[in-house]
C-alpha cells in the first residue's frame, strides 16, 4: 500500500518539471521521470557534516564515513541517521523522535552524466520541528542549511544529489516564513555558506573537485 499517494504524486509532478528542463538543454530522448534507483555507487566521494553556528548557520566541518561499498541512497540514509541524531537530537528507534527517510533517487539524463534529485521525508511524529527548528529567521535558516548541505554535499562537483525535495509527515513542507522548502532544493541555494565555512576551519582542501 502506498504511504504518501498524494505526495509521491507531487514529487513527481517536480520531477517530471526537472526532466522537462533538463530535456530542453540535452539531446536525446526526454528522461523518463518515474524511473528510481539507489543513485549509483558512491565511489571515493569525501563527504562532510557540519555543526550549527547562530550566525554563520554552519561551522566545524567534519568528514563522514560512509558505509562500506555505499550507494548513493545508502549515504543520504546514513547522513540522514546522523542529522536525526545530532542536530535533531532523536537517536535511532526513540519513539516520537524526528528521523529522514529516503523516500526515492531519480536518475535524469545531463549532458555527460545523470542528475540526481532525491526525495526525502522529515517525519515528524509529535510535530516539535517546525516550532523548535524552523522557528524565527535564524532558526529557519539554520535548519534549511543544514538539511541542503548535509544531504546535498554541494562542496563537491558534481554534489552527491543535484536537487532535493523534502516533505514533511509524508506531505507538502509548509510553507514558512523565512525560508522555502516547498520545491527542489539545490546546492546553489547552500553551497556559499559551505563554501564560508570550510574557509573559516582553514581547510580549502575539503572545497576542491
Amino acid at each position: 500500500m502506498n504511504r504518501f499517494p498524494a505526495f509521491r504524486r507531487a514529487a513527481r509532478v517536480a520531477v517530471l518539471l526537472a526532466a522537462g528542463t533538463l530535456a530542453s538543454a540535452c539531446p536525446g530522448p526526454p528522461p523518463e521521470p518515474g524511473s528510481t534507483s539507489d543513485g549509483g555507487a558512491l565511489g571515493a566521494f569525501p563527504l562532510l557534516t557540519f555543526e550549527s553556528h547562530a550566525e554563520y548557520f554552519l561551522t566545524r566541518p567534519h568528514g563522514f564515513a560512509p558505509p562500506a561499498a555505499a550507494t548513493v541512497r545508502g549515504a543520504l540514509e546514513a547522513l540522514g541517521r546522523h542529522l536525526a541524531g545530532t542536530y535533531f537530537a532523536s537517536p535511532p528507534d526513540t519513539a516520537g523522535g524526528i528521523r529522514i527517510d529516503v523516500l526515492a533517487v531519480h536518475q535524469l539524463p545531463l549532458g555527460s552524466r545523470h542528475a540526481r534529485i532525491a526525495v526525502v521525508d522529515l517525519v515528524d511524529p509529535e510535530q516539535i520541528a517546525l516550532g523548535q527548528f524552523f522557528q524565527g529567521s535564524a532558526g529557519g535558516q539554520t535548519t534549511y542549511c543544514m538539511l541542503a548541505a548535509t544531504l546535498l554535499q554541494p562542496q563537491r562537483h558534481p554534489p552527491l544529489v543535484d536537487g532535493l525535495i523534502v516533505l514533511y509527515n509524508g506531505g507538502e513542507f509548509p510553507e514558512l516564513d523565512h525560508i522555502d522548502l516547498t520545491g527542489i532544493v539545490t546546492p546553489a541555494t547552500v553551497r556559499p555558506t559551505v563554501i564560508a565555512a570550510l574557509q573559516r576551519a582553514d581547510r580549502p582542501e575539503a572545497a576542491a573537485d
